[in-house]
């Protein structure tokens, strides 16, 4: 009776552990986030071709508007921020304390 016992157990930690390995959603949790934005004029038109750079103690990053004034800063380490934005005509601007956490998006 107990070597019947001691198979059953032995066959169910042995599916139990193919239950696991085959399993296919894995939780894995990201450990960067992103800024995205877009950069318009003081009549609300978009401005392509500024350059805006990302700049925290951990990281410095530059990327160029679209066509749109869009941009994006993929897989950034979480930290705090100053995104700045220049373009000859324009005057330039600052934007201190954007915090990027793990797997979020900032908007601005």
């Amino acid at each position: 009776m107990t070597t019947l016992r001691t198979l059953r157990r032995t066959a169910v930690a042995a599916l139990l552990l193919v239950a696991f390995l085959i399993q296919g959603t894995w939780a894995l949790a990201g450990t960067t986030g992103s800024i995205r934005g877009s950069v318009n004029d003081g009549t609300g038109a978009p401005v392509a071709g500024a350059k805006i750079t990302a700049s925290s103690p951990s990281q410095t990053i530059s990327t160029t508007s679209d066509s749109r004034g869009n941009f994006g800063f993929l897989s950034l380490a979480p930290d705090s921020y100053t995104v700045s934005v220049e373009k000859d005509g324009y005057n330039p601007i600052s934007v201190a304390g954007v915090t990027v956490f793990a797997d979020n998006s900032q908007t601005l």
